[in-house]
């Protein structure tokens, strides 16, 4: 083996991180001692890099983490209902005060239609209020009826936009609700 076959070698696995094609002879005792000590020096340089890689990975990862939380409790302990719907107007994630409002858990509130949870005859404000969030692709807001697993009736204003999540390839729309003191006029 050439002097510069242990560098080409290392070269070339080094782009390569998941080619397992190392070309090295069947037999190492057929290489001179001196290529072996070099080839051991190259693996253990690589072993300190991909170490000092890895603890920068998962310090990264400890931050991601942290970050993750700190997001997730600002969103579940939010002063508003926080919803996530497809266009059909599905929920697909919504908060704790989300589900607090309408008196349910979680999991009867995911993947059930948003219309459902508001007063019958405002349905139709709803429907048409969400196609023009679509439409237009802009925030916009409205006052409504929501009622809540008992059946009571609350007054929420809603505020929604449009947003097309490129990394996931889906688009959504995003809604803020906050109750409204029970004298605010459905529909405007």
């Amino acid at each position: 083996m050439e002097k510069n076959n242990v560098a080409r070698l290392s070269r070339k696995n080094r782009s390569n991180p998941f080619n397992n094609s190392v070309e090295t002879p069947e037999d190492l005792s057929a290489l001179p001692p001196e290529e072996i000590l070099k080839l051991v020096q190259v693996l253990r340089e690589e072993t300190f890099e991909l170490a000092l890689l890895n603890q920068e990975l998962r310090a990264a990862l400890v931050n991601l983490q942290k970050d993750w939380y700190t997001y997730a409790d600002l969103y579940n302990l939010a002063p508003a209902g926080y919803f996530i719907l497809d266009e059909r107007g599905t929920v697909r994630e919504v908060n704790l005060k989300g589900v607090w409002m309408l008196g349910l858990e979680r999991i009867n509130v995911i993947e059930k239609p948003f219309v459902s949870f508001f007063c019958e005859e405002d349905g139709h404000l709803l429907s048409r209020w969400l196609q023009k969030i679509i439409d237009k692709n802009r925030e916009q807001s409205i006052h409504l009826r929501m009622r809540r697993n008992d059946n009571a009736r609350f007054d929420a204003h809603l505020v929604a936009e449009f947003f097309n999540d490129v990394v996931a390839d889906e688009t959504q729309i995003r809604i803020v609700v906050s109750e409204l003191a029970s004298d605010v006029v459905a529909g405007g």
